[in-house]
């Protein structure tokens, strides 16, 4: 089991279909931007997260993209954080 700390869902889990905590990025005191969902031509799931295509990712997921940078959201070095 794997429960998600942004949402409480097991990601596991074939209902769980998007995160809920994961929605946006707080950028600054005042201002939050959507994060990227996930894109799939073969509407399968995310390899690494299970979310399906059109969800936003679980926190912390390799196929997460930054909104900001569009690089790899675990490793970018942007100022977007998660919100919390």
């Amino acid at each position: 089991m794997a429960i998600c700390t942004a949402c409480r869902q097991e990601m596991s889990d074939p209902e769980t279909t998007t995160c809920r905590g994961n929605d946006c990025l707080r950028i600054t005191a005042h201002n939050w931007i959507p994060t990227v969902r996930y894109e799939s031509d073969t509407d399968k799931r995310c390899p690494d997260c299970n979310v399906a295509a059109g969800g936003h990712h679980h926190p912390g997921c390799d196929r997460e993209k930054c909104p900001v940078c569009q690089r790899q959201r675990i490793t970018c070095r942007c100022r977007g954080k998660r919100r919390r």
